[in-house]
């Protein structure tokens, strides 16, 4: 039995942790690298610990899961006694992603085997393993906290001074080598980011433009001009003939672009999104630099001249996948990755490139992640955020979206974005890692495709795992944007990792997921055949959890179909709160808030249907969610959960009869 029957409180505290973890409590590896469908790592132990000891008695549950203490849970590492009765147990992860469910595991004793088939999420599970079985040599984390208590800035550390000092020494190699990486950087281009009236520019906003096909002025292709929280300062353009200077001024500034298509400010002119397509091209002006001190001033001629002082870099080749929802750049003639970079952007990031490749293989490791956050916060794609005074990064939304404003980051300056910031960020983050895996279990990361499990039939006693949710992100084409530059920094230490063109040409056809071409039903399909991988390498007496979360019935009938056609049936569900309605993972799920764990076991939807049982069971399900305050999508999300494990036990036309009693329910629920 779960260990969430057993207690209902626990549950609903680890409810309260793991949604905080997705909002401002994240952490610390969070920042270190990208993982697009992040768990909770509170979440992700909860489950662990259930499947594994589900017996466990209340109180050393709550110490196995860290809930006492005034920390967050995640900074609490299992008691040894729980590590001790774990030791040898092995768990596999076939979808292991960023790592949260084999870290969880491998931290509560077990030996966590992480597959997983995207290499820049198999980086990240080297980097977890690397900070468990090397951490403690490249940082000490004695030092590195007391660098960060001493030189505490907003929230983190002022990682500029801590270089400069020459204090950096005392945390480890992996401190020393990042600042002396960012003090090379420092000295060799800064004369390309020269400073505004005495103070540091921190960031370049750029608008992208046309040329208004009616009167020939420039038209600054904008959604918003505003550049303060308050709503009270905004750069508008100031014609002269068919250029323009730009004026700082109060107000809310204006718009240009709605919906792809535009407007001339000067004429008035409609402009189509299709024009502004085919002309927008690398038309990109400087409109307003920001100092370290968040002073807004109009671009000047000495910012634009640094700017073109910078030489033509050697840029991206490899060629971006066009995907409407998910890669947009190309539509507007951006094609390749070296589009999405200005020349100062691109030179920069180069450089970066070279000096972190010049040094030893496991520091290489963690400081290709600085590579990936700087080319994440620092490219076209980026855009200001007013209410913060800084910058929403590309992959924002997990996807390459189109912005027309965009920030260009002065990497030495103190602002959002900078060296300095994402220097901290990783190396925070490491520290985080090496304390969290320290006296952990064994965490081995395996390059593979969970189609061809590499384990003999019958070998494996538990999989905990959380599968791709259907459409909800297409891996290949989105973690591109990190493969084109971590296979610049790391490729030849691990050559058969990243040894291709790109994820959507090479990686894109085996990947469980729709979009970039993928269809709804190539996803049922290698679902299915994932699953019957699964249900083969499983032990007779062997258990499987399964996180999963959508709103579309679409894709809990692919569930249930999978179940199924592998041979299981569902023993237990249980729901946990993951994410706030704000989250943007919640919002890409019409504001689910909710996953779902399935406990299966092997066997086959022999019973006969009860209709009585199932409208008792979908009842109770959806009453009861109603009660505990779920509502809209989360709420019909509980039909569909309901269904497929009544579909596991009676077939396919059991889970249509029970949504159509949930219909009714749901109907009554709503009048009430």
């Amino acid at each position: 039995m779960p260990l969430c029957i057993m207690s209902e409180s626990l549950r609903r505290l680890i409810d309260k942790v793991a949604v905080q973890e997705r909002g401002g409590a994240a952490p610390p590896h969070a920042s270190l690298y990208p993982s697009f469908a992040r768990m909770s790592l509170t979440a992700a132990r909860y489950v662990v610990l259930a499947t594994l000891l589900p017996n466990l008695e209340p109180d050393l549950a709550k110490k196995a899961l860290g809930l006492e203490g005034d920390r967050s849970p995640y900074w609490h590492n299992p008691p040894a006694e729980i590590k001790e009765r774990l030791k040898g147990v092995a768990v596999l992860d076939p979808f292991a992603g960023g790592g949260s469910i084999p870290m969880e595991a491998a931290r509560l004793g077990a030996h966590a085997v992480a597959l997983e088939y995207n290499p820049v999420q198999w980086l990240a599970l080297k980097t977890i393993q690397l900070a468990r079985e090397r951490g403690k040599e490249l940082i000490d984390l004695k030092a590195w906290e007391t660098l960060k208590k001493r030189y505490r800035r907003g929230f983190g550390a002022d990682m500029e001074v801590i270089c400069k000092n020459g204090k950096a020494e005392k945390a480890g190699p992996l401190a020393r080598e990042g600042c002396r990486i960012a003090l090379a950087l420092e000295r060799e281009l800064s004369r390309y980011y020269p400073p505004r009236n005495g103070k540091r520019i921190s960031h370049y906003i750029w608008a992208k433009q046309v040329r208004c096909p009616k009167c020939g002025a420039w038209v600054p292709l904008v959604m918003s001009t505003r550049l303060d929280k308050g709503g009270s300062l905004a750069w508008r353009p100031i014609y002269i003939g068919g250029d323009y200077d730009v004026a700082i001024e109060r107000g809310k500034g204006i718009k240009t672009v709605d919906r792809g298509d535009a407007r001339c400010p000067k004429c008035g002119a409609p402009i189509s999104k299709e024009y502004v397509r085919r002309n927008v091209g690398h038309n990109d002006r400087m409109v307003v630099v920001v100092t370290e001190d968040k002073r807004f001033y109009p671009a000047d001629e000495a910012d634009r001249k640094a700017y073109e002082g910078v030489p033509e870099p050697e840029r991206l080749i490899e060629s971006l996948f066009y995907d409407p929802r998910s890669v947009r750049p190309p539509a507007y003639g951006w094609t390749r990755y070296g589009d999405l970079f200005n020349r100062r952007q691109h030179h920069y990031l180069n450089k970066l490139v070279d000096y972190v490749k010049g040094v030893g293989p496991d520091i290489r490791t963690v400081l290709a992640w600085l590579v990936a956050r700087q080319a994440d916060f620092n490219s076209r794609m980026t855009a200001w955020r007013a209410d913060t005074l800084g910058v929403m990064h590309t992959m924002s939304y997990k996807s390459i979206r189109v912005s027309w404003d965009y920030v260009e980051v002065n990497p030495f300056a103190k602002g959002a974005g900078s060296l300095w910031g994402a220097l901290y960020d990783v190396l925070d983050g490491f520290a985080f890692l090496v304390h969290a895996m320290d006296g952990a279990g064994p965490f081995e990361p395996v390059l593979g495709s969970a189609l061809r499990l590499p384990f003999p039939d019958r070998s494996v006693k538990y999989v905990v795992t959380d599968p791709p949710y259907f459409d909800s992100i297409p891996y290949a084409e989105s973690y591109d944007f990190y493969y084109v530059w971590l296979k610049r920094v790391v490729g030849d230490l691990y050559p058969e990792t990243f040894s291709f063109w790109t994820l959507w040409r090479d990686r894109s056809a085996e990947d469980i997921s729709v979009g970039g071409g993928r269809t709804e039903e190539h996803f049922r399909i290698l679902l299915k055949r994932a699953f019957k991988e699964i249900r083969r390498v499983l032990a007779d007496d062997g258990a499987v959890a399964v996180f999963y979360a959508h709103p579309k019935r679409e894709a809990w009938t692919a569930l249930a179909e999978t179940f199924i056609d592998a041979g299981f049936v569902v023993e237990d569900v249980y729901s946990l709160r993951m994410w706030m309605p704000t989250d943007i993972q919640a919002r890409g799920k019409d504001s689910i808030t909710t996953a779902y764990v399935f406990v299966l076991r092997t066997g086959s939807a022999t019973q006969a249907i009860d209709l009585e049982r199932l409208r008792e069971e979908v009842r109770k399900t959806l009453e009861g969610l109603a009660a505990d305050g779920y509502r809209g999508a989360d709420l019909a999300m509980g039909a569909y959960v309901a269904a497929v494990k009544l579909a596991t036990h009676m077939g396919m036309r059991a889970m249509r009869l029970a949504l159509a009693v949930a219909r009714d329910v749901l109907s009554r629920l709503k009048r009430a």
